[in-house]
């Protein structure tokens, strides 16, 4: 999951007095505004008993003691909050949960749920709990099903042999110990969300249903008395003062008792087919010269709907919505939205300025916004817009969906729409940290936007067996050290018509050549003995693979002694969805102008002394010549005693997770990526620190080698440097020359998203997959 996206939509909703139910060791970061007690069923001591898996973690202090399904000792209306993160599977009674933390709650209260998406967790091979049984859960009590749900988990979860089967559903009964009793998909929860507020009366408002990788998060606010039972979501009238500039209404969809979800929205989607065809009409006749539509407001702004495109990542349950919105900088006063006549309202989290636009157009403010919805809620109600203010004037122009893919959607279990390859890939990883997320999460999400199918397993999880079981084409091993269940699963998988490919991003194969690594030469000895075996280990999961990917051609050259006669594809480092919007995020941050030049670099751990080393002589130079200049150091380093002069504008951040690093960026006006020169290890290297600033059109200084060679053009798009007088020289001219500065960073900018995004597949990208593909005897349908 992404934290950063949790603690985003906290910052959001999360504010006053509550409580976080089941938080263990991993508890939500709230904002200052919020004051939270934590709940729980048993004390830390016991809770450790009951959870040996957890003895290495921290857990948060229990404040409350109690059933986190009936919050028996929480009076009414007395909380603002309830965070319940990965808890209401764990619910005997999910219906009667959410009631009692709607009870608990004052009116315009929220309820944070994480829940977890069953495809993508140890509950994938259990079938969705019917909607059918969660109300007997709630009309008849869970007993009743209590068994059947241990049993459902020992058999599909455990996989216990069929002898042992009883005895360990006893076990857990006796110990009452918390499993997932129930299972959902995105769409199934909101099936019962739905079935609360419409059957039940409920009164709460789904503020929010967002996808977060392997969960989604639902917001829910208690409104004063009851929902009525037709509306799927509550109608929030204007304020009386607003004047709305919006476009004709769309009829609303035949309601029927007899008619399934699916088949309402589906209804829902014909309506909207023939409302779209009015309200395209509408636009065209907005755009005619001295029509009343747009006279008022004619030259303040204008727009275009960029998606969706065929590019765009689509699946079953979300779909992409975006635009830009041109205005005179004055007259732009409000945060734009996503809002619809039902009154739902999503507050972007990802909103940018269009440099290329600003730079043509000085003097209007071109803002582009997007984000996603998901099915079915938000499908119902298709009459979206995009909500700005201009003039103190609400502004309303629809967003256009493209329904034919939309109505396509909801009738899809699990296949991804754009699934055309007809290959299923599964990625395993024994390393975790950064090289886990560019060489498994990032690529597994161009590899969907190419067409195939794919599933990710977190790091140091190798589950052999559902492998096989899934008969994928193919499975990527990630930085995999050897291992007798690694080797007879290759050999099992080749039997059964699956290739096992290795993945690599270092050169963590060849133990002859481990003194070029900077990081081995500074080991102890004991260090240094595990370090070898693990390398060992390494080449020998690799030389039993049938082929290799790799981030380099450097890399690649490295890797052909070890694998003669296997197919090699060079598949570079690319930048996810998740890091393009935080960056666009940081983007919004107004850049700090006192007359500084920030010069950064990012070392990140203790294992650069030598490459800082390579720019160090010139920093020095700089910083004497220049006293404007700052240097902020990002990570571990140990800085050379002759720095010790310029102390006071040196300034030295710890270690950040890559969430954090585009506003770090966002501070900086120059980035430096050295790396040590004539080194076997260093040029096996990648050109992430490249793209990594280029994001935020921060332009770089970097060592002349291979891994920014294949990158940058001298001078165009960054500088390469071999000598100290290559550092000073390209330092000087962009401290002197603001204007290079900012035309070299847009280059940079223009660059990595022609390149280096995951959701761009350039058309060499495209053919070296299909060309290793054919090596490995698996053509793409």
């Amino acid at each position: 999951m992404s934290l950063n996206i949790r603690d985003r939509i906290a910052e959001q909703y999360i504010l006053g007095d509550g409580i976080e139910v089941g938080a263990l060791h991993g508890p939500l970061p709230v904002p200052q505004t919020a004051r939270v007690r934590y709940l729980d069923r048993l004390p830390i001591s016991e809770l450790r008993r009951h959870y040996p898996e957890l003895a290495q973690h921290q857990l948060v202090d229990v404040d409350i003691i109690d059933d986190g399904e009936t919050l028996s000792s929480i009076a009414d209306g007395s909380l603002d909050f309830v965070i319940a993160n990965h808890t209401i599977e764990h619910c005997q009674n999910p219906i009667g949960t959410i009631k009692q933390n709607l009870r608990v709650l004052k009116s315009g209260g929220i309820i944070y749920m994480a829940v977890p998406d069953k495809r993508y967790t140890f509950d994938r091979e259990r079938p969705l709990t019917p909607l059918d049984h969660l109300i007997r859960d709630y009309t008849d009590g869970p007993e009743w099903s209590k068994k059947d749900h241990y049993e459902e988990w020992v058999n599909l979860v455990q996989k216990a042999p069929e002898k042992e089967v009883e005895e360990r559903v006893q076990h857990l009964l006796g110990i009452d110990y918390s499993i997932h009793f129930h299972v959902w998909e995105q769409s199934s929860f909101i099936e019962l969300l739905l079935y609360c507020q419409q059957k039940l009366n409920l009164p709460f408002d789904i503020e929010l249903i967002q996808k977060n990788e392997e969960e989604f998060i639902c917001i829910l606010r208690k409104l004063e008395g009851s929902v009525p039972q037709q509306e799927i979501l509550p109608i929030k009238a204007s304020q009386p003062s607003e004047t709305i500039k919006t476009f004709p209404k769309q009829e609303p969809c035949p309601e029927s008792s007899e008619l399934s979800l699916i088949e309402r929205v589906k209804k829902q989607l014909d309506n909207s087919q023939l409302w779209l065809q009015s309200v395209c009409t509408t636009i065209e006749k907005s755009r005619q010269p001295n029509s009343e539509e747009i006279s008022q407001n004619q030259n303040l702004f204008d727009y275009c709907l960029d998606s969706p495109k065929p590019s765009d990542p689509i699946n079953t349950r979300d779909i992409l919505l975006s635009c830009w919105i041109a205005t005179l900088k004055e007259n732009l006063l409000g945060q734009p939205a996503f809002c619809n006549d039902s009154g739902t309202f999503i507050k972007l989290l990802n909103t940018t300025v269009r440099p290329d636009v600003v730079v043509a157009y000085p003097i209007h403010n071109v803002v582009g916004v997007h984000d996603y919805i998901s099915l079915p809620d938000e499908a119902a109600n298709t009459t979206w817009y995009i909500q700005f203010l201009v003039n103190a004037t609400i502004c309303r122009i629809p967003v256009e969906l493209d329904l034919t893919n939309y109505a396509n959607l909801i009738s899809l279990e699990s296949a991804q729409i754009n699934q055309t390859t007809g290959i299923r890939i599964g990625m395993i990883s024994d390393c975790p940290a950064g090289s886990y997320w560019y060489r498994v999460l990032h690529q597994a999400e161009l590899l969907r936007n190419m067409g195939f199918s794919v599933d990710t397993f977190p790091p140091d999880v190798f589950p052999y067996e559902d492998i096989l079981k899934n008969q994928y084409n193919i499975v990527i091993a990630h930085r995999q050290a050897h291992s007798n269940e690694f080797e007879q699963f290759v050999l099992a998988a080749r039997q059964g018509g699956t290739k096992v490919l290795y993945s690599t991003d270092d050169l963590v194969f060849d133990p002859f050549k481990l003194e070029h690594n900077d990081a081995y030469r500074s080991m102890s000895i004991d260090e240094k003995i595990m370090y070898e075996d693990e390398v060992k280990r390494c080449k020998q999961a690799l030389s039993i693979c049938d082929g290799a990917i790799v981030t380099t051609k450097k890399l690649g050259a490295e890797l052909i002694n070890y694998l003669p006669n296997k197919p090699i594809l060079v598949s570079r480092n690319l930048m996810s969805y998740e890091r393009e919007k935080l960056a666009m995020q940081a983007r919004l941050i107004e850049k700090i102008e006192d007359g500084l030049i920030r010069i950064v670099y990012f070392s990140g751990t203790k294992t650069h002394q030598k490459d800082f080393a390579e720019c160090g002589n010139a920093l020095l130079k700089i910083m004497s010549e220049f006293p404007q200049v700052r240097l902020m150091i990002v990570g571990l380093l140990d800085l050379p005693d002759s720095f010790h002069q310029f102390q006071h504008r040196i300034d030295i951040e710890p270690y950040r997770e890559w969430q954090e690093l585009p506003k770090l960026y966002r501070k900086t006006d120059i980035n430096l990526a050295p790396l040590e020169q004539n080194n076997e290890f260093t040029e096996c290297k990648s050109e992430l620190k490249y793209f990594e600033a280029g994001i935020m059109s921060i332009p770089t200084v970097a060592s002349d080698v291979t891994p920014f060679r294949v990158a940058i053009q001298h001078g165009q798009n960054g500088y390469l440097c071999r000598t100290t007088e290559d550092w000073i020289n390209a330092l000087r001219e962009l401290i002197l020359n603001p204007k290079m500065r900012e035309t070299i960073g847009q280059k940079a900018w223009t660059d990595v998203h022609q390149k280096y995004l995951a959701r761009v597949i350039p058309p060499d990208v495209s053919q070296s997959w299909h060309d290793f593909l054919n090596e490995l005897n698996l053509p793409m349908a």
